[in-house]
């Protein structure tokens, strides 16, 4: 006859892993990525970002004292006067030099410029290596609560069906209390093609567990 207690035993096992099974799933879904980073290196980011965008400290200083340079040299030249000629070549010098003195101060700012953007993007750099780690972390917690929700659903089935096997009544049974004949029959193959059925319908990447209808005669 049908053996209630293993059936009954593999079916609360069975809902009991399906449970957990929905538990890992949900859990799963709620997970989000932190994109955590430093606050450190959040707060060396924006640093950074306001230096790249900035002129090489003392950089309009210098220009102001060198326009007023030229401005002096101008100034003192024509109001000692002299020649013509000699005042105006102390003008072009002035001049002259302020233009070298800018350039190499024009020179020396875009230098620093150039220094700050490269730190600034070794800052976004490390940044999004953090962020990076941060979502692995995740899609791994994500997926390996998945997989386990996988295997505990199938882990279900495969007691349900091994519950269902110890749970049916044996040939001899059905032959001498059923008047049916199963000389040439098998029945757990009946069940057994119930659960292949299953079992690739559910999990069809799960090809290699052993068929437990399939039991020895």
């Amino acid at each position: 006859m049908v053996q209630l207690i293993p059936l009954a035993i593999a079916a609360g096992t069975s809902l009991y892993q399906h449970y957990k099974a929905n538990q890992q799933r949900d859990k799963a879904n709620s997970l989000k990525p932190s994109n955590y980073v430093p606050p450190a290196l959040q707060d060396a980011e924006a640093t950074a970002q306001m230096s790249a965008n900035a002129e090489s400290p003392g950089y309009s200083r210098g220009l102001d004292k060198i326009k007023q340079s030229t401005e002096n040299t101008i100034n003192a030249a024509t109001r000692i006067g002299g020649n013509p000629a000699q005042v105006a070549q102390q003008v072009a010098d002035a001049d002259l030099r302020e233009k070298e003195l800018s350039k190499d101060l024009a020179v020396s700012d875009a230098s620093y410029r150039a220094g700050q953007r490269n730190n600034l993007q070794n800052i976004q750099l490390a940044k999004s290596g953090y962020q990076k780690a941060s979502y692995d972390a995740f899609t791994a917690a994500q997926s390996a609560l998945r997989g386990a929700a996988d295997q505990n659903d199938y882990s279900a089935l495969m007691n349900l069906g091994e519950g269902a096997v110890n749970a049916l009544p044996d040939k001899a049974f059905l032959n001498n209390n059923a008047g049916m004949n199963l000389s040439g029959v098998n029945p757990n193959e009946f069940y057994g093609s119930i659960y292949q059925r299953l079992k690739r319908d559910l999990y069809p990447s799960q090809t290699s567990i052993k068929n437990p209808f399939y039991t020895s005669n």
